[in-house]
């Protein structure tokens, strides 16, 4: 029974700390037909995978490189990797059209499935998206 308790303490505690944060500054002019399209900067080659798949089920055009006439960038800053593959860092949502900072998600211990649900779900929040 006491270690049922301290387990779930333990578990309580992760629970609490493991958070993300949205902050938005800007609403972007809604994407026009073929400005659906986004740039993934500095994203771990699988993650990256995972991400441009889910994105282009949605009907966006994702690249990995700088060039090109892309719309939207998200870059990933300061990523940390724990021993059981959970992240902390944050991701910079820009629109390139205006070069204007759309919003910004900070992540700590985050299950890498919750940050790839929030990209796609601040991308498709977009207007026009």
């Amino acid at each position: 029974v006491f270690m049922k308790k301290i387990l779930l303490s333990i578990l309580l505690l992760f629970t609490l700390v493991a958070c993300g944060n949205l902050e938005t500054y800007h609403t972007p002019s809604a994407l026009k037909k073929g400005q659906k399209t986004v740039r993934l900067i500095n994203f771990p080659v699988d993650f990256e995978g995972r991400v441009t798949k889910d994105l282009e089920k949605k009907g966006w055009d994702v690249y990995t490189v700088k060039g090109g006439n892309q719309s939207i960038e998200v870059r990933l800053y300061n990523l940390k990797l724990d021993i059981l593959g959970y992240g902390t860092g944050y991701l910079k949502f820009v629109d390139l059209r205006t070069g204007k900072e759309i919003a910004r998600y900070s992540f700590k211990i985050a299950d890498p499935d919750d940050v790839q649900k929030k990209i796609i779900d601040v991308l498709e929040s977009l207007p026009g998206a």
